[in-house]
């Protein structure tokens, strides 16, 4: 963030600041602290002393009017959501890579078509959903609904599933009990054919 900050353009300011005032962190010999703010000037370190004063100054008046050591409930959420997105986008590669052979092709799901990226973010949304909420988590989650339907939960045969996603057990453990489940029905199916 030290090196990168002062780099940014107005748009990457934008985004990485968002409703964030300050950026405060230890300098690279842990002696001092970098200060930066976003300003009319781009992203300023308000404690290089290499700064105009005047560039300084106006920073430090803008900076004053917020409690910069609290995290609002906005900036949280920002956060949350920047570093879901960025889940989203490795759980999706990962994806892709394993299972998808053309990506611009729909995935058929259900007999119907579907865009890959609207069937993915319907699954992130329903993982959230159930606290299935990290990386492993959802990645399993979209490969059970890849595998066995979209919102295979539903369906009649696996009525049993939604007991186990809306249980309040852990994620990592009610997607054990999803695959195990699923593997001894196939079982039973292979054993009794």
């Amino acid at each position: 963030m030290r090196v990168y900050l002062p780099t940014c353009t107005d748009l990457e300011a934008h985004k990485v600041f968002g409703p964030v005032t300050d950026f405060v962190m230890e300098t690279k010999d842990r002696e001092n602290l970098h200060r930066f703010v976003r300003t009319n000037l781009g992203i300023v370190d308000i404690s290089n002393n290499d700064m105009p004063e005047s560039v300084i100054l106006r920073a430090k008046t803008r900076a004053a009017k917020f409690n910069i050591l609290k995290l609002r409930d906005e900036q949280f959420q920002a956060f949350k959501e920047d570093i879901l997105e960025k889940d989203y986008q490795s759980i999706k590669t990962q994806f892709i890579n394993d299972f998808v052979e053309d990506p611009q092709a729909p995935v058929i799901v259900n007999q119907k078509p579907v865009p890959l990226d609207i069937f993915l973010r319907s699954c992130l949304k329903e993982a959230l959903k159930f606290k299935l909420n990290d990386h492993y988590n959802i990645y399993s989650f979209f490969h059970l609904n890849h595998t066995h339907g979209w919102r295979f939960w539903e369906l009649e045969e696996n009525a049993w599933a939604k007991s186990i996603l809306e249980s309040p057990r852990k994620g990592e453990i009610k997607i054990e009990k999803l695959e195990q489940t699923f593997s001894s029905r196939l079982m039973d199916q292979l054993w009794s054919a």
